[in-house]
């Protein structure tokens, strides 16, 4: 058995569908939103360069807080709270990117290792398609395994369903273990 090269950082060429133009429910600039992205300052070069200045920025001035926020949470609520998940991250990061004139879409999957679904985000370059991760400031590679993407969090719902039994004190915990083979 050889050993994978790990690709990564590489352009998905896939026609842009005009829907990752505009603002969703959860992409929907507000004062925070705008706020920061005049705090960004001006953006150098092509539509990548300039969605990795808006990563950049988000990663450095949004802050990782586990259960800070759910599922009806908006961008621009996430935002003015300043702490977010990464579901949070991705929705900053395509109402940054869609302010700028640069489509993008949201994207949920699993990273190599342990854990549970994480979201990130895809912005089209003019040419197809580049993964982002905000929440870890890192370009999506081979380590990222995609399910889903469409223009937010409600696009791509994972585990969806009816409860039945007793509600009281129940909880649901989804863990997936990946690794290389």
């Amino acid at each position: 058995m050889g050993t994978a090269k790990v690709e990564g950082m590489k352009e998905r060429k896939e026609a842009l569908h005009s829907m990752y133009k505009f603002p969703s429910k959860f992409t929907m600039p507000g004062p925070a939103l705008k706020a920061a992205l005049e705090d960004c300052g001006a953006l150098q070069g092509n539509a990548l360069e300039k969605a990795i200045q808006l990563e950049m920025y988000l990663y450095h001035h949004f802050t990782y807080v586990k259960d800070s926020t759910d599922i009806t949470t908006t961008a621009e609520e996430a935002m003015a709270a300043g702490r977010g998940v990464c579901q949070d991250y991705a929705h900053i990061l395509i109402a940054l990117c869609k302010m700028c004139g640069i489509p993008a879409r949201y994207v949920n999957g699993f990273m190599i290792g342990e854990g549970y679904t994480h979201a990130w985000v895809e912005v089209y370059t003019g040419e197809g398609w580049y993964g982002l991760d905000p929440t870890n400031n890192l370009h999506v590679d081979d380590y990222y395994i995609k399910l889903a993407h469409g223009r937010d969090y409600e696009d791509c719902v994972l585990d969806k369903g009816v409860f039945v039994g007793t509600p009281l004190n129940q909880t649901q915990d989804i863990l997936v273990n990946v690794e290389e083979i």
